[in-house]
């Protein structure tokens, strides 16, 4: 069964209008120069608008009254591209598609439960720390569902 971050990946692999932008990929794993060739052009130095889907961070749900299967977590989806007026061009315009797509988008979880994204932030773009010249946006999603309960 596939990871969420695998299915937001499809997601967003296959949505023509974000696919056509992001036209370095959208990956599962950060963007690194051999492992994830097409984010970067074939000198290896500029960079082709990207995606890494990063791993959600989930979080019991503690109020006392509440199912006690409960939980909240985070997803991000970290956006890449050239750090000049064309990529900042490319992150303006491909964040409130990937909003739109993904707010109240309900999917399997890990173990076949349903969960539920809701859009909860946006990071400004600035200047990479990981890859030098390029620039990051992060798109972040609060993911509601139920943990898996073993018989």
């Amino acid at each position: 069964m596939p990871t969420l971050p695998e299915r937001v990946q499809s997601l967003l692999t296959y949505e023509y209008p974000i696919a056509a932008i992001l036209t370095g990929g959208v990956y599962t794993r950060p963007l690194h120069r051999v492992k994830t060739p097409v984010a970067f052009s074939p000198d290896k130095i500029h960079y082709n608008p990207a995606a890494y889907i990063a791993d959600a961070r989930y979080f019991p749900h503690r109020q006392v009254l509440a199912v006690p299967t409960a939980y909240q977590g985070f997803l991000d989806v970290v956006l890449y591209a050239e750090a000049h007026d064309g990529g900042k061009h490319d992150l303006d315009e491909v964040r409130p598609k990937i909003i739109a797509l993904m707010d109240q988008w309900i999917t399997d979880s890990d173990h076949g439960k349903k969960v539920f994204f809701t859009w909860s932030g946006i990071t400004g773009i600035r200047d990479s720390e990981e890859l030098r010249g390029a620039i990051v946006s992060i798109v972040t999603f609060t993911i509601t569902g139920v943990w898996y309960q073993a018989e």
